[in-house]
């Protein structure tokens, strides 16, 4: 089998311009551009999946920035192995676009899902590879319950009802001042969970 026939399943795939996304990314922190400019117009550009050398490749090309290339597996067997047993697409998503409104990256289609609940941004540690930058920034964000209470009633929303795990993290969780709260909120909704923490708090 091809493997865009094992990858994509007949869908041709898009990718990021990593220049196009960090120049709208700068231009709203610039306040040249808003969130609504940026969701949608991320930097998204054509791509194509395919073996070669041993490898399996994400290839792109930019008009503004050029040829682009993302090596996705170093081990072509294995990958075919995995992409095999996914279950693909499912039931398409409909009635909920207050959860869904995310331009061209907006989800379409799917069965289970996490909801990654970010509740602060602090962290009692300073690791190099962190995703959020935790204690490199010169803000705190934290939610307040009105912000989670809003996140868990959008969740619910979904039509055709699905399962939803939450999935508590940060920043370093355990430091937000209502982390119990949004718990308690979260088993009111009837939702499972777990947390993402570094069990140093």
């Amino acid at each position: 089998m091809p493997i865009e026939d094992c990858l994509n399943r007949g869908v041709h795939p898009k990718s990021l311009c990593p220049e196009c996304n960090r120049e709208a990314v700068e231009a709203v922190i610039k306040g040249e551009a808003t969130i609504a400019d940026f969701r949608d117009r991320p930097g998204i550009i054509d791509a194509k999946i395919l073996e070669e050398a041993g490898r399996i490749l994400m290839r792109k090309a930019c008009e503004k920035h050029g040829p682009l290339e993302d090596v996705l597996s170093s081990h072509p067997a294995f990958f075919r192995r995995m992409e095999s047993l996914a279950f693909g697409r499912d039931f398409g998503c409909t009635d909920d676009c207050d959860v869904h409104n995310h331009g061209p990256n907006a989800i379409r289609s799917g069965r289970g899902t996490y909801l990654i609940v970010e509740m602060t941004n602090r962290c009692n540690m300073v690791c190099p590879p962190c995703y959020m930058d935790a204690n490199t920034t010169t803000y705190v964000h934290e939610l307040q319950m009105e912000d989670v209470k809003a996140l868990f009633e959008r969740a619910v929303s979904f039509k055709p009802q699905r399962e939803i795990n939450v999935l508590f993290s940060g920043g370093e969780a355990t430091l937000s001042p209502i982390l119990f709260d949004a718990v308690r909120q979260r088993k009111e909704h009837g939702l499972p969970s777990d947390s993402h923490c570094n069990e140093r708090n």
